[in-house]
């Protein structure tokens, strides 16, 4: 019976669906890219334009005073390239797919798209976009439910949009806001036994305020129940 080796391209297909499977943080990543990428013929080479969001001046009074719209645009340089190399021999590739796929593609692809997040965290550390909860000191301490509500505030002032977001925390962070849940849930429990906190009714989650007014948490707004 003649041999069934398999092929780069299977090998390729199945390590793309493994890195895009593996790690959580790179899978809440956007994708988007110019058009002019890897588009056959038109290469671009390692640089890729990112398009910036348009912003216009509001107009004050009857009178329309027109503006050119000029979109601008920022380069990305693709400089890192990371990748796990391995040597196999012609005897390895006849296993099928799924076992050479646990063997040899699952554990370097693993450890491939770890090292792709690491790297795309520390990149993001660098911008403004952090927050944090610290003691009067600067101390780093653990995560509470206004740590995340100030994220989101933050995301919601950048017009953000709300149906995209994701929290992913490191194990560390992770330990930390586990601890503090339960203080959460009993703050919440008891929020919601004295009245104070109820979902509103046209969804989201209301808080009563000065005892008398309610207000809707995710959107600052008072509202009548």
């Amino acid at each position: 019976m003649a041999n069934s080796l398999l092929t780069i391209s299977m090998i390729t297909r199945e390590a793309l669906r493994l890195f895009r499977n593996s790690n959580w943080y790179l899978r809440t990543i956007g994708r988007q890219h110019d058009d002019e990428f890897g588009r056959s013929g038109r290469k671009i080479g390692s640089q890729l334009r990112i398009r910036l969001p348009n912003d216009y001046v509001v107009r004050n009074g009857p009178t329309a005073v027109p503006q050119s719209t000029n979109e601008q645009n920022t380069v990305l340089t693709l400089a890192t390239q990371l990748g796990v190399d391995v040597s196999f021999s012609s005897a390895e590739r006849e296993l099928s797919l799924d076992e050479y796929s646990k063997r040899i593609l699952a554990p370097a692809v693993n450890n491939l798209a770890g090292a792709v997040a690491q790297q795309i965290m520390l990149d993001i550390e660098g911008a403004a976009s952090l927050v944090r909860n610290t003691d009067g000191s600067g101390n780093l301490i653990s995560p509470t439910a206004g740590t995340w509500l100030q994220a989101g505030a933050l995301l919601d002032l950048a017009g953000a949009p709300r149906n995209d977001r994701f929290i992913v925390m490191d194990p560390v962070t992770q330990a930390r806001t586990e601890l503090t849940k339960a203080a959460w849930a009993a703050q919440i429990n008891a929020a919601i036994a004295a009245g104070n906190l109820a979902p509103c009714a046209d969804g989201g989650i209301c808080a009563r305020v000065d005892g008398k007014r309610w207000v809707r948490l995710d959107q600052a707004q008072e509202v009548r129940r």
